[in-house]
């Protein structure tokens, strides 16, 4: 157990210590109707769907795989990356290397796994559940909220069905600030706010869902 907590490895250590958290979180973020991490992360990042699909994000294949993933791809890998440079180094020098070297080393591994890694995970993840669509097809939809309360700046997860039939979930929260959707609440998808984040009414036609 010296390994884990040892000065050298406290870093690598809390790497993997984070990817437990993050599960965690990203639990009790659905369970409250915060969407989770990767729905959080929808306010931030770039519309990956256009010309910015080619860049270094797109590179990492955000927008193709749940972000959560991703992070938990490059953690692990940074963590075990670390410790097992740090190990081969007690083995064979005595002592361990120096902290930032290790760690700088561990990164430029990690990000090339992320690559790998995330490219596997998008050709095998379930094709109706990827962010890898055209989105802006979905605004005008009916869609059912499916986890948490949408509020405004607090969008909670709904599942929505494109002109073909598949089965997408984006992240809805009202288009009126005064309004709040439970989980079971029909509604109509008035426009895109960002990556798969909506704005949405209340379906004025209700019991149709028209996919």
């Amino acid at each position: 157990m010296d390994l884990f907590f040892d000065p050298a490895t406290w870093l690598f250590t809390a790497a993997i210590g984070l990817v437990l958290g993050l599960a965690v979180v990203e639990s009790l973020g659905l369970l409250l109707g915060q969407g989770g991490l990767s729905g959080w992360a929808e306010h931030w990042l770039p519309d990956l769907h256009g010309p910015d699909a080619d860049g270094w994000l797109g590179w990492l294949h955000l927008g193709k795989v749940p972000l959560t993933i991703l992070l938990i791809v490059f953690l692990t890998a940074f963590g075990v990356v670390g410790f097992a440079a740090q190990m081969m180094a007690r083995r064979w020098f005595g002592g361990f290397l120096p902290l930032p070297l290790v760690a700088a080393g561990a990164v430029v591994l990690a990000v090339p796994a992320v690559r790998t890694l995330g490219g596997a995970l998008g050709r095998i993840l379930p094709k109706d559940e990827t962010f890898a669509v055209s989105l802006d097809e979905l605004a005008g939809r009916i869609a059912i909220v499916v986890t948490g309360t949408a509020r405004l700046g607090r969008p909670a997860q709904a599942r929505v069905r494109d002109a073909l039939g598949r089965t997408h979930y984006v992240m809805v929260e009202p288009d009126d600030g005064d309004t709040e959707f439970a989980a079971g609440s029909e509604v109509l998808l008035v426009r895109r706010a960002g990556g798969s984040r909506f704005r949405a009414i209340a379906n004025p036609r209700p019991g149709l869902l028209g996919s």
